[in-house]
């Protein structure tokens, strides 16, 4: 899916992982961004975990919601892996 303002870009990236371990549970949150769709998966270390994909409709929406994201991981304690 092309988005506007986004259409033809190379804004493809890898994942990017962060990690939660404490005594109770061992947990992953990752993300990977291609245009203006965010793909986002997390689940338990050790498993594949689930994928949701987030679309949107300009790229600066993208970028909102992934940092969000990152700023509300960090803040209950995951790590980038």
């Amino acid at each position: 899916m092309s988005c506007y303002k986004c259409q033809g870009c190379s804004c493809k990236a890898g994942w990017t992982r962060f990690e939660f371990t404490n005594y109770y549970s061992d947990k992953f949150w990752e993300y990977r961004r291609e245009g203006c769709t965010v793909y986002v998966r997390f689940g338990k270390i050790d498993t594949k975990g689930t994928t949701t994909v987030k679309y949107f409709s300009y790229s600066w929406e993208a970028s909102q919601y992934i940092n969000e994201k990152v700023n509300e991981k960090l803040a209950k304690g995951y790590e980038r892996a």
